[in-house]
């Protein structure tokens, strides 16, 4: 009996310390993002720049943040932050503003956002995001696939010249039809993820507008250094408006 005792008295205390101990720590929350003054110092680390604002703070979810700020010469700039062992970190970095796919998990479309940060002088009223899937044809064994083409356009009016926003859940459908196409022809083995193998036949592409509807190019917005401490940064390409219109005519 005093055995026993013993025992239950031990598995008592150690269930006390995990609790008391363990379990707080675990759970704790990383409050807020780090103030301004901090994110400044942070970029200014990551990239040949002096970050005169940042511009606004837009948290995505408990545990990452979208930034987009300013330079001292008046270039736009984007810092994505997340929660790494309990503490804000920079996850990436980039001295120019171009529309980027951000993939916080890049095996998980719920988790694919949009963001950019552009130059007023580019003359953006709105831009025209595209998912594109291009036509192909699968055989594997006796299994012959056909792939149709697919393009989905989601449009972003510009009240503010930065954004962050979530792929359209259609998109996200895209993605996940991608993955168990991979899977079902035989690309989902053991190492390999379905998604990350699939994603070169899905192209994200925008096209930029003027107030008077007319093509755009942004000469402003490009940067030319970067920086990524595990965030994957896509960069979504632009698209050609002649290719756009040979789209709409198939």
């Amino acid at each position: 009996m005093k055995k026993k005792h013993i025992i239950g008295t031990l598995l008592l205390l150690v269930v006390l310390l995990t609790t008391v101990f363990i379990l707080p720590f675990n759970i704790i929350k990383p409050g807020d993002p780090p103030e301004n003054s901090v994110l400044k110092k942070e970029i200014e680390s990551s990239l040949p720049v002096e970050v005169d604002q940042i511009i606004d703070r837009q948290q995505v979810g408990d545990d990452h943040a979208f930034f987009p700020f300013i330079t001292e010469d008046g270039q736009r700039g984007m810092s994505v932050w997340k929660v790494e062992k309990r503490k804000w970190t920079i996850g990436a970095s980039d001295n120019g503003g171009e529309p980027t796919l951000w993939k916080i998990d890049p095996e998980d479309p719920d988790t694919f956002y949009m963001i950019y940060n552009l130059h007023p002088d580019d003359g953006v009223d709105k831009i025209d995001f595209y998912s594109k899937r291009d036509r192909n044809y699968h055989i594997a064994g006796e299994y012959q696939t056909y792939v149709p083409q697919i393009m989905s356009k989601e449009e972003v009016d510009l009240s503010r010249s930065y954004g962050v926003h979530p792929i359209p859940e259609l998109w996200k459908e895209l993605q996940h039809q991608q993955g168990a196409l991979a899977q079902s022809n035989g690309n989902g083995r053991r190492g390999l993820s379905p998604i990350s193998s699939t994603n070169d036949h899905i192209q994200t592409l925008y096209v930029p507008y003027d107030d008077e509807g007319e093509h755009i190019r942004l000469k402003q917005t490009a940067g030319d250094h970067s920086f990524s401490n595990g965030e994957q940064m896509d960069l979504i390409m632009w698209m050609d408006p002649l290719e756009l219109e040979e789209e709409q005519i198939q």
